[in-house]
């Protein structure tokens, strides 16, 4: 809630941490041993995460069309959401050995 004297709000009517200039947001780096092929395919995955893999949502946060984020999909090998139990299964060198009992079928 925001409480001024006049009908109009002014600068000196808001919080202290939005009229303090070092409050700004901290400036995008990337980072080291990235490429743009990297940082471009992790935008994609986030974007398509954020948007609950609804590709139109997700392309429109990311500011293409459709069509365009297909092609990038393509491009990166990212073949749509993970199944869950892929996301939560271990690979299978993790998981236990298996044994044949004789006469299972």
């Amino acid at each position: 809630m925001l409480v001024t004297r006049g009908t109009v709000i002014g600068v000196d009517d808001l919080p202290g941490s939005l009229r303090d200039e070092t409050a700004v947001a901290p400036e995008f780096v990337v980072p080291p041993n990235l490429t743009l092929t990297d940082i471009e395919r992790m935008a994609i995955l986030q974007a398509l995460e954020r948007a609950h893999w609804n590709k139109a949502e997700a392309a429109h946060r990311l500011g293409v069309y459709r069509p365009t984020l297909y092609s990038k999909m393509r491009k990166y090998g990212i073949r749509g959401r993970p199944s869950r139990s892929s996301r939560f299964r271990p690979p299978d060198s993790q998981l236990p050995a298996r044994r044949l009992v004789e006469g299972a079928v």
